[in-house]
């Protein structure tokens, strides 16, 4: 998190006042500021200390598969995963995406819901295929109003009382930043009336001014 110019700067004087410097970092996570490696070329070069010890997982199989993600190993991490049944095996994308949909609504009928569910994909039109998914399991339970057509970024522009939705873009007069999570409360042509996943208020959008919304 410092440039190379400034960490020479710093270490010329307090080589002058024969101080010791620590210097602490993850050249795999946090990239340099500037051209160069000089962090991941001093430990290279120079006796260090590394953390090894996973503390934050609990279950064995859970601090191995952390430390195997660390390494690049991914195929251990799934491994790991799986023996601890956290993955699931499916032959197709499409019997995947009906899988996830399927659990999502599982979870939200015993009583899990806001932002500690997630549902996540990699690709754009993944996301697109979860997201309808999931709300054609809560259509066919009535668990959705009517849909209405509402102009934004997202295709296609369809969106109901208690759709989950995210914002993706920054709007600094509604308090809103990119990938706020909410649900609506209310939906027409000329406004949006969404309640924010952190509880903190319920928020008015005029979609004619503000668009950068998608399903969540």
């Amino acid at each position: 998190m410092v440039g190379k110019r400034q960490l020479l700067s710093i270490l010329s004087g307090l080589a002058d006042w024969n101080c010791k410097v620590i210097l602490l970092g993850d050249p795999d996570q946090l990239q340099p500021i500037e051209a160069g490696t000089p962090f991941r070329d001093i430990i290279a070069r120079h006796e260090h200390a590394t953390l090894t010890e996973v503390r934050r997982q609990q279950e064995a199989w859970q601090r191995e598969a952390s430390i195997a993600l660390a390494q690049g190993n991914t195929r251990k991490a799934l491994s790991n995963c799986h023996q601890g049944e956290c993955v699931s095996d499916h032959t197709t994308a499409d019997e995947a995406v009906s899988a996830l949909a399927s659990d999502y609504v599982a979870d939200t009928e015993n009583g899990v819901s806001g932002p500690t569910l997630l549902a996540m994909a990699h690709r754009r039109k993944d996301v697109f295929a979860v997201n309808q998914a999931i709300r054609a399991w809560f259509r066919a339970s009535d668990n959705l109003d009517a849909d209405v057509l509402i102009e934004t970024e997202c295709d296609p522009p369809a969106f109901a009382v208690a759709d989950r939705i995210h914002f993706t873009r920054n709007k600094k007069t509604l308090g809103l930043r990119n990938g706020t999570l909410g649900t609506f409360e209310d939906v027409d042509c000329d406004h949006l009336t969404v309640h924010l996943d952190d509880g903190s208020q319920t928020i008015t959008v005029d979609p004619r001014f503000y668009d950068a919304i998608d399903h969540g």
